[in-house]
């Protein structure tokens, strides 16, 4: 599961910079979140500080490419296949493409 989530977590890291959006990732491999503001994000307090319309149309595309995610947190799954990793990445260059 850690590895997954590493996996995503890179793919977030790697999608923001080709994009050019100031975004850091935080949390741990099993349960972390992309934060669109220039690091450092050390609290709760830094990420209200976050640009949330970026936040919501990242969210919003990445539904609407078949991912789950809350409005906070992307969660790490022992499910995952390669094939949902690779629609993962799809769906979050989409995202980027969208900002």
């Amino acid at each position: 599961m850690r590895r997954t989530g590493t996996r995503v977590m890179d793919i977030l890291r790697l999608g923001a910079e080709r994009a050019g959006v100031e975004a850091t990732v935080v949390g741990d491999p099993v349960l972390f979140d992309i934060v669109f503001k220039p690091a450092p994000v050390i609290n709760y307090r830094d990420t209200l500080k976050a640009d949330a319309t970026h936040q919501n149309v990242f969210n919003r595309v990445l539904r609407e490419e078949g991912n789950l995610k809350a409005p906070m947190k992307f969660y790490a799954s022992l499910g995952y296949t390669n094939a949902d990793l690779d629609m993962t990445e799809h769906a979050i260059s989409k995202a980027f493409a969208g900002l």
